[in-house]
Order: C-alpha cells, then structure tokens, then sequence
C-alpha cells in the first residue's frame, strides 16, 4: 500500500537540549508523497530528540481521508487537523484514503503543536479514488 500523511505535534515547551525543562522540538523527519487509488502511505518516520510526549497535527487540503499509524497501530482516522500524541522512539506513519469516484490531491503539513505550531514535515499525494474499479 502507498500513501501519504501528515501529522503535527503539540507540546507548549523549550526547543534543543536545555537542562530541566521539556524538549519538545523532534530531530527533522521527511515523509514521502503519496500516490495510489483507493489508499496511499508515507514512509515511516522515527521521532527523535523529544524528551516528553509532543501532538502531532495534520492539515492538507483536499477531501481525501487521514490515519495515523503509531508503531504500526492506527491512533486516528478523521480529515483535516487530526491530532495524535507521540513519543520519543514511536514511528509515525500516515495513510491517506478516498473513497470518491473521483481524483483527489492536495498538499499535507505536520505540525508540532507542543513547538508552537512550527511546521516537522510538507508532502503531496493524489488518490485516483473508486474510478480505478468501476
């Protein structure tokens, strides 16, 4: 399965290794785009460099669908803005889904809420939708 996903992080927190406070900025990650029919994935990402849980945020464009892979496990499933919470050494995977009759494509941003918003990762996808099976 290919496909693509996006997912922001949210923790309100110091960035680098400073002493006694939380660090709550990743290591950069990069997601693949995204192209399939129905569904599509992005390559796992490994989150780095956090030393407290960050949410994830994931805004795209588009009427296609979103889930989260944490680990492997599905932790959300919505559209635009979903939010998961992740943690040091967690994989983080997006699987981007239409079930449309038609093509649907956009741009996806993951954001680290918990860095005030600041933007982890962009990617585009294109699902060709049910049309492939009709």
């Amino acid at each position: 399965m290919s496909g693509a996903a996006i997912v922001s992080l949210a923790l309100g927190g110091q960035s680098g290794g400073g002493s006694g406070g939380s660090d709550v900025t990743p290591n950069p990650i990069s997601f693949s785009n995204v192209q399939g029919s129905i569904s599509g994935a992005t390559n796992s990402q490994t989150i780095s460099g956090i030393n407290a849980p960050i949410t994830l945020e994931i805004d795209y464009s588009g009427a296609a669908r979103i889930e989260c892979l944490v680990n492997g496990s599905a932790q959300a499933a919505a559209g635009s803005g979903t939010q998961v919470v992740i943690s040091n050494g967690q994989t983080l995977q997006i699987v981007m889904q239409n079930f449309t009759n038609s093509i649907e494509s956009g741009a996806v941003t993951v954001k680290n809420i918990s860095d005030s918003g600041a933007v982890l990762a962009t990617f585009n996808y294109s699902l060709s939708g049910q049309n492939d099976f009709i």
